[in-house]
């Protein structure tokens, strides 16, 4: 049987996760603005969680199965919107502190520049993406980089 576009189509909606689907049919629309224009919100969400410390907030940004971590799952690997939370409010806990140097916002990530202060003094940069996808940052990664550097 060969397989026409019809049946691929009906056939990944039925096995693939919905939001996945979603997600897909988003990234092939044309309105490249509306989705800016959701990431750049996004941003100000992230900018205002940093700079507050404010974990509800970033919990409305996060995915319930947000992912936090490399290419390979280790110990510190988040995956959830739980482990993510835990992990920042420990180091809001500890007395770290990150304030959003840059922003870099495209359609589907946001790139942050953090500066983050350590309790004891002294202050390192650290950049961050956040892939979007359906209105929720779905993957968190350091960014070697800064916001300058494209995908």
């Amino acid at each position: 049987m060969r397989w026409t576009t019809e049946m691929l189509v009906a056939f990944t909606k039925k096995v693939l996760r919905p939001a996945w689907w979603e997600t897909m049919e988003r990234r092939r629309s044309p309105n490249v603005a509306d989705d800016t224009e959701e990431a750049q919100a996004i941003a100000e969400r992230l900018r205002s969680a940093f700079e507050q410390q404010d974990l509800g907030i970033l919990a409305g940004v996060l995915d319930p199965d947000v992912r936090w971590g490399g290419e390979e799952d280790t110990p510190e690997t988040c995956h959830n919107r739980a482990d993510v939370l835990a992990w920042y409010g420990g180091l809001i806990d500890r007395g770290f502190r990150a304030s959003v140097a840059a922003t870099a916002v495209e359609p589907d990530r946001i790139v942050l520049t953090l500066d983050v202060t350590r309790p004891g003094g002294g202050t390192s940069r650290n950049h961050q993406a956040f892939r979007i996808a359906s209105g929720h940052v779905v993957d968190i990664r350091d960014h070697e980089e800064g916001p300058a550097a494209h995908h």
